[in-house]
């Protein structure tokens, strides 16, 4: 078992490796990875449909995450801005895949400020005003973790 621990933490360093030395090149490019989650009849077709759309759009990858939770982390390394922007296009068009099959855009790390533009594939427009009326309310001067979740939500591309 601590083997299988260290090489589930080895992954995602080996990643972010990769992507710094990516930055030296091209600054302005991040790692950009999924948190989707799906109810078990659809893992092998959610699976299935990562693998294809990388291999489609020729984007270098790792996949690792909780098989057993139907919950996989596609984490891509875009190698200019070009991968970056399509790799964006590639999960919203999984996102909305993964709601159709009742799963969840964000299933374990949350929405942040990179994946915001998936809720809407998630929740309609008056839910999304509804999340973010509550928060008004607990933070009327938005000073709480301020660019995260609803400052952009509909104004983002994913």
């Amino acid at each position: 078992m601590e083997k299988l621990h260290l090489f589930r933490h080895a992954a995602p360093e080996c990643v972010n490796m990769k992507i710094a030395q990516i930055k030296k090149t091209c600054p302005a490019v991040t790692k950009l990875g999924t948190d989707m989650s799906v109810p078990d009849r659809y893992l092998g077709e959610v699976f299935s449909m990562y693998r294809e759309g990388l291999a489609e759009e020729k984007l270098e990858s790792a996949i690792f995450g909780h098989i057993g939770d139907n919950h996989l982390h596609v984490n891509v390394i875009p190698e200019s801005m070009d991968e970056f922007y399509r790799t964006k296009e590639l999960f919203a068009r999984w996102a909305q895949q993964i709601v159709s099959y009742g799963g969840s855009v964000c299933a374990e790390h949350g929405v942040g400020k990179l994946k915001t533009g998936l809720l809407k594939h998630l929740y309609s427009e008056e839910q999304l005003d509804s999340m973010r009326a509550l928060k008004k309310v607990f933070d009327p001067k938005e000073i709480l973790n301020r660019g995260t979740i609803f400052t952009d939500v509909s104004q983002q591309q994913q």
